[in-house]
């Protein structure tokens, strides 16, 4: 509730977050178009905290695709890399608090900071094959431009 609310452009926020993060050599693929989000930077801290696991988590991952596609009620944003994956029996517990290496808050955080948008995320990978995580965005806080 401290910083302002505005439209920002959604690939520029995904910008700003990645300048946070040291892939190393993996590759990015934004596909965003012109669309914008009607969000504080808190929004791209939550992004940071997705993207940070990509190098530490991610075994052999390559590429990382972030893409927006329109759904009836707003927006699905994903961020998949061809890493290693989610195993079946973590993905039920990668959002709670202390689960995983390090200290187990990123996930949590970020799931936290995206619901004070109303924005939903989960894990949607196939293990072995690389993450998926999915976050839907409700059509009163998103400008979808294709």
């Amino acid at each position: 509730g401290l910083l302002e609310f505005s439209w920002i452009s959604l690939s520029d926020i995904i910008s700003e977050a990645l300048n946070e993060i040291l892939l190393g050599p993996i590759r990015i693929k934004i596909e965003t178009n012109q669309s914008s989000l009607y969000v504080d930077k808190n929004f791209r801290v939550a992004l940071e905290k997705i993207l940070e696991n990509i190098p530490v988590h991610a075994t052999g991952a390559t590429d990382v695709i972030i893409q927006l596609r329109s759904t009836d009620e707003g927006g699905l944003l994903s961020i998949e890399d061809n890493g290693c994956g989610i195993s079946e029996q973590h993905k039920a517990r990668i959002f709670d608090l202390g689960f995983g290496n390090g200290n187990g808050a990123g996930l949590f955080l970020s799931e936290k900071l995206l619901s004070v948008f109303g924005v939903t995320i989960h894990e949607n990978g196939i293990p072995g094959q690389g993450a998926r995580f999915e976050l839907f965005i409700p059509s009163p806080i998103l400008n979808f431009n294709p």
